[in-house]
């Protein structure tokens, strides 16, 4: 392309001269169909871009139940008031509350073994030859004291399997602020037992319950209605407990 320039006194202009050839036109050609695929291409192509997605991984908690303990760890479930140093009478109903011990006398200081008062001697007069027989070479007692005082403190393995009225599966226990006991029916002929599993909710009320055993209908109806109206202690924290509880009918 030229571009030539052309003026006088009164007038100017510009002349505008275009080289054309087979190669430009060519070039033009292959140009101008490369752009009208690419329109063609872009129309009919349709491009979907998905949204990110925010995953929440979440990990739910678990209670565990490695079997019966040996009554020392948070699995007991004893409803009794801890620290009684005495086992009082076995109830008649096994969900009774511990009662307080009647009070005893102290027991002897130990360590006044040590002063000890002496019998007057045996006269000589009123020793028989069977008295001198009796205590001749016999000792009582034996030669080498240990040290060892009386105490209220010792060691050794408690009696039963540690499981009390309630049991809440090794994740911790719940203190029974107010309980209701369920009547026995005037028409019961034997001694009939249900076994119930059910919730506590963090504000100390009872959730869901269900029958561990097929039984009687009606005396679940009457176990479930009445652990409905129990108590537990609140927690702070946002869990909820599961244990299990068995309910004693006896005949009138």
């Amino acid at each position: 392309m030229h571009l030539r320039e052309r003026h006088n006194e009164t007038q100017f202009t510009y002349n505008i001269q275009v080289l054309w050839d087979r190669y430009a036109a060519r070039g033009f050609g292959i140009a101008l169909m490369f752009m009208l695929l690419l329109l063609i291409w872009f129309y009919y192509t349709s491009i979907n871009i998905e949204p990110l997605q925010q995953e929440y991984n979440s990990q739910p908690i678990i209670l565990l139940n490695f079997g019966e303990g040996d009554g020392t760890g948070k699995s007991k479930g004893n409803l009794a008031k801890e620290g009684d140093a005495s086992t009082g009478a076995k109830p008649e109903n096994p969900l009774q509350d511990a009662g307080k011990t009647r009070s005893t006398s102290s027991p002897n200081d130990p360590l006044s073994t040590s002063n000890l008062t002496a019998k007057e001697d045996v006269s000589a007069i009123n020793k028989t030859d069977i008295d001198s027989m009796k205590g001749k070479g016999s000792s009582i007692g034996s030669g080498v004291g240990t040290g060892t005082g009386l105490g209220n403190k010792g060691t050794g393995s408690g009696k039963g399997m540690g499981l009390g009225d309630i049991e809440w599966g090794g994740g911790g226990n719940r203190t029974v602020l107010n309980k209701v006991m369920p009547p026995s029916p005037e028409t019961l002929t034997k001694l009939v037992s249900i076994k119930i599993r059910f919730t506590v909710l963090p504000d100390g009320t009872v959730g869901e319950m269900r029958p561990m055993t097929k039984g009687d209908p009606s005396l679940e109806g009457v176990s479930m209605k009445t652990l409905k109206k129990w108590k537990f202690n609140r927690l702070e924290a946002d869990l909820q407990m599961t244990g299990t509880i068995t309910f004693t009918f006896k005949p009138n």
